[in-house]
């Protein structure tokens, strides 16, 4: 049988999560703005407005302190794909590739402060503990799925679907790193991403696809 001090109050446990997640936006904003080496204990606590020990109460270091920010930031972002996936799977292929492409991108978006600290991360070449740099693996299993779903209804042939798929992947990544960096919204680009993949950027015959199908 637990004894009061050995079992949190609902109380103590929301003060607990509260003040860990104020240190961990704390980090974010610190590294964002100063760099991933600038992010130090000290720099953190002061924007958190707690005390240096109080943050070796939440977390074993300052790499301990990233290494939860990254691996809570992706916790969060993960989820949110799949549901994306998930709804749309009754949709016609088009109907699908645009609304995934679309949720994706608002994910992104709502996730934009995170994606820029990556990014900054790759650019520093910081080493951050237990870093998952899988996000994008996951979308390309996604449109591997829906690029699988319109070779069986032989829009294009099944030898397409991992080539069109890393396509469409690298497209949405490049034109994610490139708006993250210029900090504006993504998900403004979902069609124009779609329409140049599956139709090519010539305007001779817009009504015509060029590409995906054609």
């Amino acid at each position: 049988m637990s004894t009061s001090s050995e079992k949190r109050s609902p109380v103590r446990t929301k003060v607990r999560e509260a003040v860990s997640e104020a240190i961990l936006d704390a980090a974010e904003q610190v590294a964002l703005e100063n760099g991933i080496e600038a992010a130090t204990a000290a720099a953190i606590a002061q924007r958190a407005g707690v005390a240096v020990g109080t943050l070796y109460n939440y977390f074993p270091d300052r790499d301990g302190i990233l290494a939860a920010l990254f691996k809570t930031r992706r916790a969060a972002i993960v989820p949110a794909l799949d549901v994306a996936a998930d709804e749309t799977k009754a949709l016609p292929f088009e109907e699908r590739l645009r609304a995934y492409v679309r949720r994706l991108l608002e994910v992104f978006d709502d996730n934009a402060s995170f994606l820029r600290l990556a990014v900054r991360a790759d650019g520093e070449g910081a080493s951050i503990k237990g870093r998952d740099k899988t996000l994008m693996t996951q979308v390309l299993h996604h449109i591997s799925q829906i690029m699988r779903e319109g070779a069986s209804r032989k829009l294009f042939p099944l030898t397409r679907v991992e080539p069109y798929a890393r396509m469409l992947q690298g497209s949405l990544k490049g034109m994610v790193l490139w708006r993250v960096e210029e900090g504006v919204s993504v998900a403004d680009d979902a069609d124009l991403v779609v329409d140049t993949f599956l139709r090519g950027v010539s305007t001779t015959s817009p009504g015509k696809p060029h590409g995906v199908g054609a």
